[in-house]
């Protein structure tokens, strides 16, 4: 399994998971499940954001690839903490799993074939 589909993977069900809580907060659940699905649901964007982030970097980089997902990491979580400063704990974390859930939805897509010129001319001959 390739870097960025695993990334996405983690990322859907982690996304799913924080909007499920949402929808358990509203409806009153036991606190008990509540924070069962926080933390799944933490541990696997965690893995998505890591792994999608550095999935954008060759593969000939390992430092690379590390300094990406750990910025990428970096950065989401500064953006979740800057929306709880702003509205209800809950709420903003199942929007952010719906937001997950929506851009790494098309991380299942097949990649497009290269338009690399050089390829298409060398295919020619």
């Amino acid at each position: 399994m390739s870097l960025r589909l695993f990334g996405a993977v983690c990322a859907l069900f982690g996304g799913l998971t924080w909007a499920a809580r949402w929808a358990l907060v509203e409806s009153g659940a036991e606190p008990g499940a509540v924070d069962a699905t926080y933390w799944a649901g933490l541990v696997l964007l965690t893995l998505g954001v890591l792994a999608g982030s550095a999935g954008l970097v060759s593969a000939a980089t390992a430092w690379l690839r590390a300094l990406v997902g750990l910025c990428g990491l970096l950065l989401a979580w500064s953006v979740l903490v800057l929306a709880h400063d702003q509205a209800d704990g809950a709420a903003v974390e199942g929007v952010a799993g719906l937001v997950a859930v929506l851009l790494w939805t098309p991380g299942f897509r097949r990649p497009a074939a290269s338009r690399d010129p050089r390829v298409e001319d060398a295919a020619a001959r």
